[in-house]
């Protein structure tokens, strides 16, 4: 995985984060302060933007090894392989042709660590967005009748339904990721023993 991908990972995380950190505080303090804030900042915004991005990257640098720990306990892969139209059907998808392909060049590397990219946010995803519908419901519980006005029962509403779905979304899309990486490496491992027992016999 190259460097920049590697940031461009972390820095989503770290959004992520950022979105429920700001929506706590705003709970908690109100939301003028962001109003006093951006008037301090005036003639300041690009060291300050600076400053904020590296912020954000230390914060997904964190909640992606807290998600790192948090899932060795919980592993969705493992909800999804009980299912056995999902373990028919993963095990079926392990005989692709083109990973086998893959293994006799360098892309195959690549290839799963673009997998691996995507599990390191989805499984961060599934910490972050239930912390982002909790903080949203108490943004709007503590402060959201005088932003929101009459729409605020509403809105209220599609957080939490929106919240609660996007998260299922979330762990469904990390076990499925989860089990692709797993047949794909098993798959490419494989088919470079294959080739090692060919050259080596």
């Amino acid at each position: 995985m190259t460097t920049t991908a590697l940031m461009v990972e972390v820095l989503i995380v770290g959004v992520q984060t950022a979105i429920w950190i700001l929506l706590s505080l705003g709970a908690i303090f109100g939301h003028r302060w962001l109003l006093d804030l951006k008037a301090i900042m005036k003639g300041w915004e690009l060291p300050g933007a600076i400053a904020a991005l590296g912020v954000v990257y230390t914060l997904g640098v964190f909640v992606d090894r807290v998600a790192d720990v948090l899932f060795i306990l919980i592993r969705p892969h493992d909800v999804l392989l009980r299912s056995r139209w999902i373990s028919r059907h993963a095990r079926a998808g392990g005989h692709d042709q083109r990973m086998a392909l893959r293994a006799y060049e360098k892309r195959t590397v690549q290839f799963l660590e673009q997998v691996r990219s995507r599990v390191r946010i989805a499984r961060a995803s599934v910490v972050n967005i239930p912390l982002i519908t909790v903080t949203a419901t108490a943004f709007l519980l503590a402060r959201g009748r005088v932003i929101a006005g009459a729409a605020y029962w509403d809105i209220l509403l599609v957080v939490l339904v929106g919240g609660t779905l996007l998260t299922l979304v979330a762990f469904l899309a990390l076990g499925v990721l989860e089990v692709t990486y797993r047949i794909r490496l098993d798959q490419a491992f494989s088919a470079w023993q294959d080739r090692q027992l060919r050259l080596f016999p």
